[in-house]
């Protein structure tokens, strides 16, 4: 699988061109606050990204090569904090402490990381769909989109924003895979797929269904009724879902099967309730924003607005696709399709969706 991985890699950055440098130089301007000294500790998750890692690098030098208890937490009593929280951003910054970095350094090197990791795996994949040009500018949509940034400087969900890093690679993954199943697409799709999965659960939970409707629309267009073909194909795409399931099975196994021992409620009640937290349509469209906490129904005090440079490039698209005739360009109609379906299972129009669900009280903001 590893293998597999480096030939890809390799293969990628053989057919390199400068669009890739400048993914990474329109990178500069979302990371370049994070150079300097101070440290947004008044963002909501920014002490807890600290925190963690330095539980988990705690418990790391002790000799646990695969962390699950948080001693100092609870009072000094430890939590099982990395059986539910999963742990893979934490090994990828504590690469950084091992080597004498700083907590604080470590976890805003990722931060960085994470954002050039983001724009080149957008490029990659939207190139495929779509060339080079379009490419270019999907990753620098992608890295500057308003949540991505809120993501950092406003929530400082770090694992989450890790895995929005992953998302592109997967789906690039599974592209390539439908075009020309073979077990090394198999692996490296899998390998993309387990890494989101280690990376963040919730994450993981509520992109498979889009990731699964995105690999049974490429199978239909390609093979359309041929039945052999279908069945080569999905069996292809279930090989790599299976690999990547294994390959993330010691995180995901004691997820499910030891989350009925751990007290939850206290993530599922109050403030943490998903049916205040909606997203009305105005939200999504409104300037401005703060640096507060999602309040119940509209009191939120940050933004959720996709931006106006979003809409204006949806309406862009919509008229150069129905001009021009791109390979993909029923592909770009899926995600636009997904997008709109996204957005609605946000806004309070979902509700009675949320409640047949039965992990949604889990993911607590829609």
């Amino acid at each position: 699988m590893v293998s597999a991985v480096g030939n890809q890699i390799k293969d990628i950055f053989s057919r390199s061109d400068r669009n890739i440098w400048l993914v990474v130089a329109f990178s500069i301007f979302a990371w370049a606050p994070l150079l300097t000294p101070v440290y947004f500790l008044n963002a909501h998750d920014a002490k807890h990204s600290v925190f963690f890692l330095v539980e988990f690098d705690q418990t790391f030098r002790d000799g646990y090569l695969w962390p699950r208890w948080a001693p100092d937490f609870a009072f000094g009593y430890g939590y099982p904090l990395f059986n539910l929280y999963a742990p893979l951003a934490f090994y990828a910054a504590e690469l950084f402490v091992l080597v004498g970095s700083g907590f604080v350094t470590a976890v805003k090197t990722m931060y960085i990381l994470a954002t050039i990791l983001a724009g080149l795996g957008t490029y990659g994949f939207v190139r495929r769909l779509f060339g080079p040009t379009a490419g270019l500018l999907a990753a620098v949509v992608y890295m500057y989109v308003p949540f991505h940034l809120v993501e950092i400087y406003v929530r400082s969900a770090y694992a989450e924003f890790v895995s929005l890093a992953i998302v592109p690679f997967v789906f690039w993954s599974f592209t390539e895979l439908v075009a020309a199943p073979n077990r090394r697409r198999v692996a490296l799709a899998g390998f993309a797929y387990g890494l989101l999965a280690l990376t963040h659960h919730t994450s993981f939970f509520t992109f498979t269904p889009l990731i699964m409707a995105y690999i049974l629309y490429l199978i239909l267009v390609k093979v359309k009724l041929r039945l052999a073909a279908l069945v080569k194909h999905v069996f292809y795409a279930a090989a790599a879902g299976t690999l990547g399931l294994l390959f993330a099975a010691i995180y995901l196994i004691p997820v499910l099967v030891e989350t009925r021992d751990i007290k939850i409620e206290p993530w599922t009640r109050g403030r943490y309730k998903y049916f205040q937290h909606f997203v009305f349509f105005s939200q999504l469209v409104e300037r401005g924003g703060g640096y507060g906490y999602a309040g119940p129904e509209t009191l939120d005090d940050f933004s959720y607005q996709l931006g106006i440079v979003v809409y204006l490039l949806v309406i862009f698209g919509l008229i150069v696709s129905l001009k021009y005739h791109y390979p993909h360009r029923t592909t770009a109609g899926f995600f636009i399709g997904a997008t709109l379906i996204a957005i609605l299972l946000m806004s309070p129009v979902a509700e009675p969706l949320w409640q047949v669900i039965p992990i949604a009280s889990l993911v607590q903001f829609p």
